[in-house]
């Protein structure tokens, strides 16, 4: 459906840190990062939120960018 109306649709996931292995997961296991198209990781650092391209068909994965959520929008 989402394809055929070229409708973008975003999901959200939890995540927890893997003890054995010291990595953030997804709560969902692998089963997000063989469907999705694009991963973004959100990271709160103080009111700066900082985002981070995990998984993308066409662009380098690593870029980050940082954002704040404000009454208008973001900056």
């Amino acid at each position: 459906y989402a394809r055929k109306n070229q409708i973008p649709i975003l999901i959200t996931n939890q995540v927890y840190t893997n003890i054995d292995t010291n990595t953030i997961e997804p709560v969902g296991g692998d089963i997000l990062k063989y469907y999705s198209k694009v991963i973004l990781e959100v990271e709160k650092n103080g009111h700066n939120r900082k985002l981070k391209l995990k998984k993308h068909v066409c662009k380098k994965d690593g870029e980050e960018t940082e954002f704040q959520i404000v009454e208008k929008g973001l900056i």
